[in-house]
């Protein structure tokens, strides 16, 4: 098997995947007390936030709470932080001129360095280095001294 077939996931892997997570956390966890109260702490939260900061301040904190399974699929799927990365820097200057004031770019070099930790943890996890010949470790290898070279650049 080659290694750019080894990688990708069948559609129905992630439809059961898919479905083991709806029914792990929304059936299993969030149909209870305990499920109820998370949400309605979560909403109070986010309500609050909006309220006394403004709709700035809600929309970082609904944001802030995106990022975690995002940061974890860009580790896990380095298709997904390819393609995550792209999409971010065709949206980048967009969302600067939105007024946006954070530095984004700061969060694209994140999002390489998620990527190179995603590639490390599957190189010690498969023991191989033919996973540094695929053509997603090379982009992130590329991408990573293109930015060494910028930093590095007096």
């Amino acid at each position: 098997m080659s290694a750019s077939k080894k990688h990708i996931i069948p559609l129905r892997l992630l439809t059961n995947v898919g479905e083991y997570i709806r029914q792990k956390v929304v059936v299993e966890q969030c149909r209870n007390k305990f499920g109820f109260l998370l949400l309605l702490c979560v909403s109070l939260l986010v309500g609050g936030a909006t309220a006394y900061g403004g709709v700035k301040s809600g929309i970082l904190l609904l944001v802030a709470m995106a990022a975690l399974p995002v940061a974890c699929g860009i580790i896990v799927y380095p298709e997904f932080g390819i393609m995550a990365l792209l999409t971010m820097s065709y949206l980048l200057f967009y969302l600067m001129r939105m007024g946006i004031a954070f530095p984004l770019g700061t969060l694209m070099d994140i999002i390489q360095l998620l990527l190179l930790i995603g590639m490390a943890f599957r190189l010690k996890k498969e023991q191989n280095a033919w996973l540094l010949r695929g053509s997603v470790s090379t982009m992130i290898l590329i991408w990573v001294g293109y930015n060494l070279l910028a930093f590095l650049n007096p």
